[in-house]
């Protein structure tokens, strides 16, 4: 199994980062998802597993989060002010109605930055009033993919 593609330095040009709401990607789905186990790179994602699926949504508390145009429009206005507010540069963004794909490049780990992408989003929300104040979100982390050259960020911009 061939490793990330890298240039010569050892610093990405930047990283896509992707997460999803709370409820709505669970283990086990046919879409396929990446766990703890499985999370290294060229791994490929798990395959459909109904019996785990079930188990996983046994352990989900409270309603799937689905975000409305006005939520959508709350998280990317969170994601570009965070992003400006960090001195990160955003290549890309795309705020759906299940999920985020962010591609940027910033200093520091990339889960460092999804926490922080997520935490200002839940403030927004809160403060606009779209969410409670124990109201889950997010799902507990997301897919950070490393970005090493030029033409992987063009790819992922597309």
């Amino acid at each position: 199994m061939a490793g990330p593609r890298r240039s010569h330095t050892t610093v990405p040009h930047a990283y896509f980062i992707t997460f999803h709401c709370y409820g709505t990607r669970l283990h086990g789905d046919a879409r396929g998802s990446v766990d703890r186990h499985t999370a290294t790179y060229g791994a490929p994602p798990l395959e459909h597993q109904p019996g785990r699926q079930a188990y996983e949504r046994d352990l989900v508390r409270e309603a799937p989060v689905t975000l409305a145009e006005q939520h959508r429009r709350v998280v990317s206005d969170a994601i570009r002010t965070t992003g400006e507010h960090r001195g990160r540069e955003l290549h890309a963004l795309y705020v759906g109605s299940n999920h985020v794909h962010v591609v940027l490049a910033c200093e520091g780990t990339p889960e460092r930055a999804m926490t922080a992408l997520k935490a200002r989003a839940t403030h927004l929300l809160r403060q606009a009033g779209l969410a409670g104040d124990s109201d889950r979100l997010w799902s507990r982390h997301g897919s950070t993919r490393y970005l090493w050259d030029q033409s992987q960020l063009d790819e992922a911009v597309t």
